[in-house]
């Protein structure tokens, strides 16, 4: 589940500033999936968020000649 982007206060470099921040919930059935599997996808979603910026390319051209 992926709550609203919004406003919070978190603390940059020393200091209280605005971010806009999302939160996000992963689930796993642990009957299928251990804590680390689990741990080490929510990690990797995790990174790639944080990496994401207006440089990131979110599609990429199938035909490329």
């Amino acid at each position: 589940m992926l709550a609203a982007v919004a406003p919070r206060p978190v603390v940059v470099d020393d200091a209280i500033a605005l971010r806009h921040m999302v939160n996000l919930c992963l689930s796993f059935d642990h009957r299928i999936l251990d804590g680390a599997q689990a741990g080490l996808c929510a990690a990797s979603v995790k990174a790639k968020m944080e990496a994401f910026g207006p440089d990131t390319e979110l599609y990429h051209a199938r035909d490329e000649a």
